[in-house]
């Protein structure tokens, strides 16, 4: 298995999970180009746009409004982007498909975001906390309880991943 989000869906790679569900998974961007920058992808190995379901292209861009819903309220964001890149030529650095669900906000002063260097005072352990914690998370993205809530389970996990590397 070398690809690195199938890595993460197995739970053999960390990464702060802001959503799980049985088909899709959405985590913060390691490299963050704004906060809340979350990748999404269905948990059904697919290279590109090309060889994805229709049902699991419908679950990830369903999750996607989901998340920028809940984004624009808990974080005020004025807009996103939505972007992908499906091959080589294209630029895809992970051979998973997955979207990339950017709040943008007016202060962010980016334009085109392919060609800008990521922000790297973004701490996604603060923003994992803020998104998980908040009042409106669970029914912005119809989580009914926390039985078979992933994202409580991963919070702990990444509570104790934290402080091991402080």
């Amino acid at each position: 298995m070398d690809c690195v989000f199938c890595k993460i869906i197995a739970k053999k790679e960390k990464a702060y999970v802001v959503y799980e569900d049985k088909y899709t998974i959405a985590i913060l961007d390691k490299n963050p180009f704004t906060e809340g920058h979350t990748v999404i992808m269905p948990k059904k190995h697919y290279s590109t746009i090309f060889d994805v379901s229709e049902e699991d292209l419908e679950r990830v861009i369903v999750l996607a409004q989901k998340l920028i819903k809940f984004y624009k309220k808990e974080f005020h964001c004025e807009g996103a982007n939505i972007l992908h890149a499906s091959g080589d030529f294209a630029g895809q650095s992970v051979p998973h498909f997955h979207i990339h669900l950017v709040p943008r906000y007016k202060t962010d002063n980016y334009r085109n975001l392919w060609y800008r260097e990521r922000n790297q005072c973004i701490n996604n352990f603060l923003v994992y906390g803020r998104i998980t914690t908040s009042k409106y998370y669970k029914k912005a993205l119809g989580i009914k309880s926390n039985k078979g809530d992933q994202a409580a389970a991963n919070k702990a996990s990444n509570k104790k991943q934290q402080n091991q590397s402080a």
